[in-house]
């Protein structure tokens, strides 16, 4: 949904105020696309691009091979024929 300029503005500054810190990242979003980030990571409260690395715990994630196929199942379709 496209919106006024007036209105988009408004609402990335709003969204934008919710976030303590923005990445650089964001920042460099065009419009359309830097609403639909702050508009995800509103939900949470922070932008995750400003997560330092060392607050990431290796032992907490899934393997990737898991992630893949719950992201793509099509594509780990075992044949039982």
């Amino acid at each position: 949904m496209d919106f006024p300029e007036n209105e988009r503005v408004a609402l990335i500054n709003e969204l934008s105020s919710t976030i303590p810190v923005l990445s650089e990242y964001s920042r460099k979003l065009d419009d359309h696309a830097r609403r639909r980030y702050l508009e995800k990571i509103a939900e949470v409260g922070v932008d995750p691009v400003t997560i330092p690395d060392e607050q990431f715990k290796s032992d907490c994630l899934l393997p990737i091979d898991l992630i893949k196929s719950i992201c793509y199942p099509n594509l780990f379709k075992v044949n039982t024929r």
